[in-house]
């Protein structure tokens, strides 16, 4: 197992989604079930406070850590989850790239970068950045890494950069 399967494991990301794909009543691709486990953890972090760290804290110094699961549930149920339309729509001036634009993936460190034209365009909710923004689907050009399993993906405007030439 790989250090970052390792922490997924530690942090309990992988036995939630392990649950989820036994929960769920119909097949999620990975990447929708990616998004509803980061759902209900953005939904665990907004109903933390203060409060419910202390109790937390003072159950584990008790020895009671089986009453901690009760409490999470009780707290998720008593805080609802709404997610509403941004108030204004971006005119889409504000969108840095346009469909026909040559773009390439912002290099990570030790990975291979995928490129490939802009061939549209969205806005929507980013679970992961609690915000609204641009996403893009990307053809992938047929020498791009990921074309020998996909023909196209999507990204957020932060992640891609033009590409010249």
């Amino acid at each position: 197992m790989t250090t970052y399967q390792q922490a997924l494991d530690d942090f309990g990301i992988i036995p939630l989604l392990q649950k989820l794909i036994l929960m769920t009543p119909v097949h999620l691709e990975s990447e929708e079930r990616e998004s509803l486990a980061a759902l209900l953890i953005t939904q665990l972090t907004a109903s933390l406070t203060h409060q419910s760290i202390a109790n937390y804290l003072n159950a584990i110094e008790q020895g009671n850590q089986d009453m901690i699961a009760d409490r999470i549930i009780q707290e998720l149920q008593a805080t609802p989850v709404t997610l509403s339309a941004p108030t204004s729509l971006p005119k889409e001036s504000s969108a840095s790239f346009e469909i026909g634009d040559r773009v390439q993936w912002k290099s990570l460190a030790h990975s291979t970068r995928d490129w490939g034209i802009i061939i549209g365009r969205f806005y929507t909710y980013g679970r992961h950045r609690l915000q609204w923004g641009w996403q893009y689907v990307v053809w992938l050009d047929e020498e791009s890494p990921s074309s020998a399993w996909t023909v196209a993906d999507t990204a957020w405007e932060e992640d891609l950069q033009r590409l010249n030439g």
